[in-house]
């Protein structure tokens, strides 16, 4: 999936990830010593996606901020609801950028493997 990355155009890219990365949460349920790569790869996804939008002149800064406090700090956000998940999925839908959306489902989607690693569900 990283070399996918640095190959897919902004189009392709957003048809791959945004059914992928929810996969990503049961894998790392499976098998948890793949969250590190995980966490990784969905850091660097945000970053691409984030840098496409910034390129666009939006600002998209705060959510790669996010990004690395869930990496850093997993355990403070390890009680985010699920409403909080569904404001974010609804953030994504009514966005009509790929990029803002695929910058939304990755932020769910670390999100829910925090969720599922801190709190053992």
């Amino acid at each position: 999936m990283g070399t996918l990355l640095t190959v897919l155009t902004q189009d392709k890219r957003f048809s791959f990830f945004m059914p992928t990365l929810p996969c990503l949460v049961s894998f790392c349920q499976a098998f948890p010593p793949l969250y590190d790569d995980v966490t990784a790869l969905l850091i660097q996804v945000g970053q691409v996606c984030a840098s496409d939008v910034a390129a666009k002149a939006r600002d998209i800064d705060p959510l790669i901020t996010r990004f690395q406090h869930l990496k850093e700090k997993p355990d403070k956000t390890a009680r985010i609801s699920k409403a909080s998940l569904q404001r974010r999925l609804a953030g994504e839908q009514a966005s009509t950028d790929p990029d803002v959306r695929l910058c939304y489902r990755i932020e769910a989607t670390f999100m829910e493997i925090v969720n599922m690693t801190v709190t053992g569900v």
